[in-house]
């Protein structure tokens, strides 16, 4: 859990500031070298910090969503910029396009004309890379 709370204040900071996001739950444990979570929400978007295996990672769904609607950052990267296959990993030198991403989904979730357009696309996205990655179901 220190290793990813030193990240979280070192490479993403800007969650944390005043009328940000709030912690509203983490998780640890000895498993793998020290696996943990921190989630974090704001009024419109909920994110989690994700140590798993020594690797970092950061995954989103709206402040109101379903177990199912938890997306990898790399879904939006993809969405918002076209990466293939998008990589949820964060790591130093990915960690500065993370800002204006979450900027840009905490806009869209919240305006709720926005938020059902944008799950379906995320939805799509996911399908896509995972049939990509993966292959077919």
């Amino acid at each position: 859990m220190v290793e990813l709370l030193i990240f979280l204040a070192s490479h993403l900071g800007f969650l944390l500031e005043p009328d940000r996001f709030r912690i509203v739950d983490s998780q640890s444990s000895a498993s793998f070298g020290g696996d943990a979570f921190v989630v974090l929400e704001s009024a419109a978007l909920c994110l989690m910090v994700v140590r798993e295996r020594l690797e970092i990672s950061l995954e989103f769904q709206p402040a109101e969503g379903h177990d199912d609607d938890w997306f990898g950052i790399g879904v939006a990267r993809r969405y918002f910029h076209g990466d293939r296959p998008g990589i949820d990993d964060l790591d130093i030198s990915s960690v500065g396009d993370v800002e204006p991403l979450i900027d840009e989904l905490e806009a869209q979730f919240a305006d709720e004309t926005q938020r059902s357009q944008l799950l379906k696309d995320l939805r799509t996205a996911r399908e896509k890379r995972a049939t990509e990655l993966f292959g077919k179901p």
